[in-house]
């Protein structure tokens, strides 16, 4: 998470805008921001053209007003959320590098009301890859590794300790409990087809 807020600032950056004293100014003019601000990441030191846009985002008055859209290095879109007089509003859409949705979260009033987080390949088979460390470090018996029981106790055991870890304040745990509340079933069809 520490990484995607770091390369957030980096592409407000490119902008030409940042952040003093809660309102955003102009590097250029030293001005609050206004307008729509767009980024692009500089190739070879700006030699041979530039990259695809990186960023688009929307100010009045210093204030994020509107749609921000970013992207990664590689094209795919990451980011889309709306802005109104600096509080999130309506629909977040965040996806992953290979163009598939990940996770969709409607604000109210700058507060998150609604969330729903869609797995992709790689997050399922982060999960047969646990489940099969799970496997060495219990030394389950070969007969019971494939039943479908097996595998169902393995992602509640997963879901309690993420739950705990959580109470004890490790948020870093939350995306993991909402993937394995909301998508357990495709979980676990993913983890019995691929062993």
């Amino acid at each position: 998470m520490k990484s995607s807020r770091n390369e957030i600032i980096a592409l407000y950056g490119m902008c030409g805008v940042e952040l003093r004293g809660g309102k955003f100014y102009d590097r250029k003019t030293d001005n609050l921001s206004n307008g729509l601000k767009v980024g692009y990441q500089k190739k070879l030191g700006g030699l041979f053209g530039k990259s695809p846009k990186r960023a688009e985002i929307e100010f009045d008055n210093g204030v994020q007003d509107g749609v921000m859209i970013l992207w990664f290095e590689n094209g795919q879109k990451w980011l889309e959320m709306e802005y109104d007089n600096g509080i999130p509003s309506n629909w977040r859409r965040r996806w992953y590098k290979d163009g598939q949705l990940e996770e969709e979260s409607r604000f109210e009033n700058g507060k998150i009301v609604e969330r729903k987080h869609h797995p992709n390949d790689e997050v399922l088979a982060m999960y047969l890859i646990i489940y099969r460390k799970r496997i060495e470090e219990f030394a389950m018996p070969t007969t019971a590794i494939r039943e479908k029981a097996s595998i169902e106790s393995f992602l509640q055991h997963e879901l309690a300790f993420g739950e705990e870890k959580i109470r004890q304040g490790n948020e870093n745990y939350a995306p993991s409990v909402v993937m394995l509340k909301d998508h357990r079933e495709e979980i676990l069809n993913y983890i019995l087809k691929n062993l």
